[in-house]
């Protein structure tokens, strides 16, 4: 499966970041925007538990990423 970079775009919440992925896409972040997105993930995915995200993986020193598994845009 192809990852694709979905970046927070300035002056959209994460919130709507996260409802745009798809399936495939990967979120890249540093560590203080990872804490800001966890809390936001988590009440997504309470909202919409059909929707898969991997874990967290550190990429490099400060940089994590979050991969959309499923139905990451089906509203």
């Amino acid at each position: 499966m192809a990852q694709i970079l979905a970046k927070k775009v300035q002056k959209i919440s994460w919130t709507d970041t996260i409802r745009g992925m798809k399936a495939g896409q990967t979120l890249y972040c540093t560590l203080k925007e990872r804490l800001s997105v966890a809390s936001r993930l988590s009440d997504y995915k309470k909202r919409h538990p059909e929707v898969e995200f991997s874990d967290w993986r550190e990429i490099e020193p400060d940089k994590y990423a979050i991969t959309c598994k499923k139905n990451c845009n089906d509203e």
